[in-house]
């Protein structure tokens, strides 16, 4: 917890862990800028900050009674210290001592996150790369080091470069993402030399040089006749089909 006192306003800072100022909860990572008096709750311990008023001249026994409040203020803060470390909230230095609250800035550093294993490292990569449309990209892990593997085209190569800009922002300091993805070829549509197709009752095509070609013929790179009907040539080659429609 961070606070910057400015006159009659403090601004209060939550880092590390939440803080509660009066009824308002303030998220890791925020601020509330907010009037005195008001009391600010650090996990088990609770915090009340006024605005100083002005000193009067005072006596000698005034003077020791001052002397006397300070030195109870130091074991109130002192207090309040042990009370947040032992509440598993914040790490202070023991050698703070009270400042003067006139613009003044009182530091509580809180305990660091655990840092992620690499088995959560590996799980919420692939979900960011779900979440990116990069369904066929697998992500390898080998300890403090990462590889993704796959292909995608030009679109999926933007979202890629946005997770890796996303995993180095994040785990940067602590893994390692190497690049194993390549572009995919666009696909190409066949090209067959058929002068025309006949959908009679044992339907064929015309090869270039008026060869019938019927269910089963050969054509050209591999493909050969899978089915003739229904006004379409379908044509298969290992696995892969493509439909001429007439």
């Amino acid at each position: 917890m961070r606070l910057q006192f400015a006159g009659s306003e403090v601004m209060i800072e939550a880092i590390g862990a939440e803080v509660a100022v009066d009824n308002t909860t303030v998220p890791v990572g925020h601020g509330l800028q907010v009037k005195m008096p008001v009391t600010v709750s650090l996990g088990g311990a609770r915090l009340s900050l006024s605005e100083a008023g002005p000193v009067p001249s005072a006596s000698k026994s005034q003077r020791r009674a001052r002397t006397t409040w300070m030195v109870g203020g130091v074991a109130v803060f002192s207090l309040l210290t042990i009370a947040a470390v032992q509440a598993g909230v914040a790490d202070v230095d023991r050698s703070v001592s009270i400042p003067s609250f006139n613009q003044e800035t009182v530091m509580a550093g809180a305990v660091p996150p655990s840092p992620l294993s690499p088995e959560d490292v590996s799980s919420t990569l692939a979900t960011k790369l779900l979440e990116a449309g990069l369904r066929d990209l697998r992500v390898h892990a080998d300890g403090a080091r990462f590889s993704v593997s796959g292909a995608v085209d030009e679109e999926g190569r933007e979202s890629w470069n946005g997770v890796q800009s996303w995993f180095d922002r994040t785990y940067g300091n602590r893994y390692v993402l190497t690049s194993e993805v390549s572009e995919t070829v666009p696909k190409t549509s066949p090209r067959f030399n058929l002068q025309a197709i006949w959908f009679g009752e044992t339907p064929y095509a015309i090869g270039v040089d008026g060869t019938r070609l019927y269910k089963g013929a050969a054509l050209e790179d591999g493909w050969y006749i899978k089915d003739i009907r229904d006004g379409s040539l379908t044509a298969a080659r290992q696995g892969e089909e493509f439909t001429l429609r007439f």
